[in-house]
Parts: C-alpha cells; structure tokens; sequence
C-alpha cells in the first residue's frame, strides 16, 4: 500500500471513529433506559456502537431491510427499535423505561445561541436558533408553510425549512423534535419563555434576573421581530411602572435600557442624592441627550 493510500485509510477511520461518536452521543439515553437489562446500539449499518452487559456482541451485525428482530449469531434472537439515525437492540421481554430527553435553550443576549440537549452543549447558528425559538413560543407546534412565513415572509420556500429541520433533528437527537407537525416534544425549558412567565406572574425581580437582553437580537425573521419587541416593551414598561431604583438600575444594565432615556431619566428622579451611581447616570444621561 502507498504511502498516500495509507493516509487516505487513516484519515476514513478518523472520520468514521468522529461519526461513531457523534451517533453514540445522541443515542445513549435509549440504551440507557433499558436500564441494567442487556442491549445495544448499532449504526445504521449493523456495526456495535455500545452494549451492556459487555462483550455479548461481535463488532457487527447483519440488519435484515425492515426487520424488527435479528439473528445474534449464537441461537438468540434481539428486537430492533429503529432510532432515528441506527438501531436500539433489546432482548424480548426486556421493558423499557421511556424517558424524553431534556432540552434547555438559551436565546437572550448578545452571545452565541445555545442548546443543551441532556447536558450536551450545541452551539446553534443563527437561523437554527430562530427555527427553535419560533417552536418554543408555539409549542403545539407549525406546518412547514406556517414556519416559512414566521422565519421569511411571503419571500420564503417550504423547501428551505424542511431541509433545515433535517438538519436540527441529526443534530439535536432523537425524541427532540416531530415532524407533524413541527414541534419540540423533548422537555423543553428557555430564558425567553421563563421571563415571559415570570412578567405574567408579577415576579419582575425574577423577569430582570432572567433577562439578559433582547431575543436573537440579530434575527429578521418577521415573528421574532414581533415576539422580541413586545418582550422588551413588556419589561420596560413594567421597569418603569414599579419606579424601583434597583431595579430601573438592573433594567438599564442591560443592552435594551442602556440606551434609553427615560429610564436614565427616571433614575436620575429616584436615586437618592448621595447614591455612588449618580456620576455614572448624569454622564449617561448627557451623551443620550446629546
């Protein structure tokens, strides 16, 4: 073999070792939820990603098209559950304890957008971050024509957002996400919906705390637009109606107060004389009337 075919070789099992892992990660849960009974996860192909109890199972198995059970080779028969990428092998009889995988988004503020599915930290792009938004805001869920209208207008393509929720689905794992419409049925938590929640119960101390600026601030996507000015409207107006020192502070620390007026001049109003923030807020208030 050439030196180059060697390479070559080398780098394709680097490249399948990523993906093996890759696929591992997202399916570990279902194997998982066998608890301690014996079980496997196999790719696509038959090969053995992951089995309990250990070496009960050769490298790679024969998966028959179709099939729900499968020949181990030594005068035992397994169940196959088809994942959404590979397979869950389970021996007959063996109950398994379903659980929905948890799914935390993470969409106020100037930084990257994030996922945390299970614990695993995705860091999402931009329109992948609005996709999940829009179905986090709307939870029983949008046609792939009602989800291209939110994300593009009358300009859009039904096409686009299949494709793309394609892609969120590989990425995130199995039991994230349907199709039928579209919609999150993990168990599904986000700083954007636990602030609305906390205006709607009155807990403004919690809405500041939780708000760490506005909803993909950087989004076109005409329904974020919407959703992202009524929350930051929302919150002001509740700022300035509690006419709270502390709390008109907190508010104009963030990307939104900061550059607004009568929320300086509304600390300005309330803060007392000798408070140590004054300075800060006169010259605030200088260079936004300015």
């Amino acid at each position: 073999m050439t030196a180059a075919a060697q390479l070559a070789e080398g780098q394709l099992r680097v490249r399948m070792a990523a993906a093996d892992e890759m696929l591992r990660a997202r399916n570990m849960r279902h194997l998982m939820a066998l608890g301690d009974a014996p079980g496997a996860l196999l790719t696509p192909t038959g090969r053995v990603l992951a089995v309990q109890p250990l070496e009960w199972l050769p490298d790679r198995l024969v998966v028959p098209d179709g099939a729900d059970r499968i020949d181990l080779g030594d005068g035992r028969e397994g169940l196959l559950e088809r994942l959404d990428e590979g397979f869950l092998l389970r021996m007959p009889g063996t109950p398994v304890r379903r659980t929905r995988p948890s799914l935390r988004l993470k969409l106020l503020g100037s930084g990257q957008p994030i996922a945390v599915v299970d614990g695993r930290e995705i860091a999402l792009t931009l329109r992948r971050a609005e996709v999940l938004a829009l179905l986090l805001l709307q939870p029983t869920g949008l046609t792939a024509d009602q989800l291209m209208l939110q994300l593009y207008g009358d300009e859009g393509n039904p096409t686009t957002v299949r494709a793309e929720m394609h892609r969120l689905r590989n990425l995130l794992g199995g039991g994230v996400l349907d199709t039928k419409p579209y919609r999150i049925i993990a168990d599904v938590t986000g700083d954007v919906t636990e602030v609305q929640a906390a205006l709607r119960r009155g807990d403004l101390p919690k809405a500041l705390e939780l708000y760490a600026g506005p909803l993909l601030a950087r989004s076109d996507a005409p329904a974020l637009r919407s959703e992202r000015d009524e929350l930051d409207a929302t919150l002001r107006r509740a700022v300035l109606d509690a006419a709270d020192a502390d709390m008109l502070w907190q508010f104009a620390q963030t990307p939104v107060g900061a550059e607004d007026l009568e929320i300086f001049e509304a600390l300005e109003a309330r803060l007392p004389v000798d408070d140590p923030r004054r300075p800060a807020i006169a010259a605030r208030l200088a260079r936004l009337v300015d």
